[in-house]
C-alpha cells in the first residue's frame, strides 16, 4: 500500500467532485501495470533466442509483458516520462535486450512467449525514441539502440503470411513499405492502409531519435519516409484508401466500414493519423476551414471511437487551426460521457493502461499529440489545481503545477493563460518547458473565448 501510494501521489489534485478524484485516481493506477518488471536478484531471463538464458542486471531493472505497444507506445510510454522518469532508460535497454538476442526490437513484449508481434507497424520505436529525445539515456549505447531501430525499419522478420497479411507475424517492417513506400492490398488485404500510416509515424520516431542523436544524414532519410502518408491520399474522396501494387485504389470504398484495409477501424478513424505532420494534414484536407468542417463531421456523427487508440489524438486536433474551444469543450464531454465513476466507466479495452493514460492527460489538461514529438496541446483541465512531481528522486527537482481557477463542469473554456507569469497564447507546450517544471495557470470560463493562437502557420 505504501508504494502505491509513492506512485499515485506523484501526482496531486485539488478540487473536482469524490467521483473525478476517484476515476482520475482508478486511471493513473492502471498505467502501471505493464510493463512489468522482471528482474529478480539482480538477473533475469531472456528467451529472445529461442534457447534462453540469464542475464545479470544488478544496476537496472528489465522491464517486460509491454504486448500491447501498438497502443502504450502512443500514450502510456509518454505519460512514465513525465510520472516516473527512473523507468525510461530501463524500458529502453530491455527492447535492446531483444534485439541483442533475437535479432529485431520486439514490437509487443511478452516474456511467457517471447515478442507476440502483436497489432501492426513498429510503435516500440516511438517508445524508444520518446525516451532517447526527452534525455533519458543511461546505462545503454545510443548507436547500437539506432541500429536496432534501422534494422526494424529496413527489414522484417520470416513471415509465412508476407503475401495477404504482411501485418501478422512480422518484427519488422515490410518489404512493400520500404521498396514502394506504401503497403498494397496484395501485402495485407485487410489493413495496409493504416500500416502505411502507421509505418510513417514510426519512421518520424525514429527521425527524432536520429536527430537528438547527432545522424543528420539518416534522421533526413527517414523524416523524407515519413511523408509515405500522403502516398495512400486519395484526393478525389478525400480519404487514405487501399491501394493495388499497380497504384489503383481498391474497390469498392466505404469511409464508415471497419477492416476495410484499416486495424479495427474505418477511414475516418485514420483519417487523423498523421500526427508528426498535422500542419501538412491540414493544408492536404483543403485548409483550416476545410479541416475544422471535416473534425465537426467527424464528431457530430459519431465516428469517433473512444474506446481504441488509433484517433485518441483527434480531439486536440481543433487547437492546430484556432479552434482551441472546441477541443476543451469535447474532450469536456467525451469524459463525462464514457469515464463515469460506475459499472461501464472504462469502454472498450485499457490496453496496458492506454485507454486510462488517455484520460489522466485529459483531466489534467494537456496532451501528447505526436510520442517523440515536441509536446503537449493543452485542452481543459478538469481540476482547479494538479501537481506533478516530475522526478520525486532528484533532489532539487521542479514540480509541473496546473492551476484553473473556476474548472468545473459548467466552466470548460480557458479565457486566458500564463505560463511562469508569462502570457501564452498558443495552447502548447514543449517537453523542455515542462521537464523543467513551472506553473500553468488558466483562466476558466462559461463560454468559449478566442484564447489559442493556431499551432499551424
Amino acid at each position: 500500500m505504501r508504494e502505491w501510494n509513492r506512485h499515485l501521489g506523484r501526482i496531486e489534485v485539488t478540487g473536482g467532485t469524490e467521483d473525478q478524484r476517484r476515476v482520475f485516481y482508478t486511471a493513473l493506477y492502471r498505467t502501471w501495470f505493464q510493463p512489468a518488471d522482471i528482474t529478480e536478484g539482480g538477473a533475469f531471463f531472456s528467451g529472445w533466442d529461442g534457447v534462453g538464458r540469464e542475464v545479470e542486471a544488478r544496476d537496472w531493472r528489465y522491464l517486460s509483458d509491454d504486448w500491447c505497444g501498438w497502443d502504450t507506445g502512443r500514450v502510456t510510454h509518454p505519460l512514465h516520462a513525465l510520472v516516473d522518469p527512473g523507468s525510461r532508460s530501463d524500458v529502453v535497454r530491455s527492447f535492446l535486450q531483444s534485439y541483442r538476442d533475437g535479432g529485431f526490437m520486439a514490437k509487443a513484449t511478452w516474456n511467457a512467449l517471447g515478442d507476440s508481434r502483436c497489432m501492426t507497424g513498429n510503435f516500440q520505436f516511438c517508445a524508444v525514441a520518446d525516451a532517447f529525445v526527452k534525455g533519458f539515456r543511461d546505462g545503454y549505447d545510443a548507436q547500437e539502440v539506432f541500429a536496432a531501430l534501422r534494422k526494424g525499419s529496413m527489414e522484417d522478420s520470416e513471415n509465412a503470411l508476407q503475401d495477404g497479411l504482411c501485418g501478422y507475424l512480422g518484427q519488422g517492417t515490410p518489404p512493400d513499405y520500404v521498396d514502394r513506400g506504401y503497403v498494397s492490398v496484395e501485402c495485407d488485404s485487410l489493413q495496409g492502409a493504416s500500416m502505411t500510416l502507421e509505418h510513417a509515424q514510426n519512421d518520424a520516431c525514429v527521425a527524432n531519435y536520429a536527430r537528438a542523436a547527432g545522424l543528420d544524414s539518416e534522421a533526413a532519410f527517414f523524416g523524407q519516409r515519413s511523408g509515405n502518408w500522403r502516398n495512400v491520399f486519395d484526393a478525389s474522396t478525400g480519404f487514405f484508401r487501399p491501394r493495388h501494387r499497380d497504384g489503383r485504389w481498391m474497390e469498392p470504398f466505404d469511409p464508415t466500414a471497419y477492416d476495410k484495409g484499416f486495424t479495427e477501424a474505418s477511414a475516418w478513424i485514420y483519417l487523423w493519423s498523421v500526427p508528426h505532420d498535422v500542419c501538412g494534414l491540414v493544408e492536404t484536407l483543403g485548409g483550416a476551414r476545410a479541416f475544422e468542417d471535416r473534425l465537426d463531421t467527424f464528431f457530430v456523427q459519431g465516428l469517433f471511437d473512444v474506446t481504441n487508440e488509433p484517433d485518441f489524438h483527434a480531439p486536440y486536433l481543433y487547437a492546430y487551426v484556432g479552434r482551441a474551444a472546441k477541443t476543451q469543450r469535447l474532450v469536456r464531454d467525451l469524459l463525462a460521457r464514457h469515464f463515469p465513476d460506475a459499472p461501464g466507466g472504462l469502454p472498450g479495452n485499457d490496453d496496458a493502461g492506454a485507454t486510462s493514460a488517455w484520460v489522466v492527460f485529459s483531466m489534467l489538461g494537456f496532451y501528447p499529440v505526436m510520442p517523440s514529438g515536441e509536446g503537449y496541446v493543452i485542452g481543459s483541465p478538469v481540476f482547479p489545481k494538479a501537481v506533478i512531481h516530475l522526478d520525486p528522486d532528484r533532489p532539487g527537482a521542479r514540480d509541473l503545477v496546473i492551476e484553473a481557477p473556476g474548472a468545473a463542469p459548467d466552466h470548460p473554456y480557458v479565457q486566458s493563460a500564463t505560463w511562469n507569469g508569462a502570457p501564452l497564447d498558443r495552447p502548447f507546450l514543449s517537453w523542455d518547458q515542462v521537464r523543467a517544471g513551472g506553473v500553468l495557470q488558466l483562466q476558466m470560463g462559461p463560454e468559449a473565448s478566442s484564447w489559442g493562437a493556431p499551432l499551424c502557420p
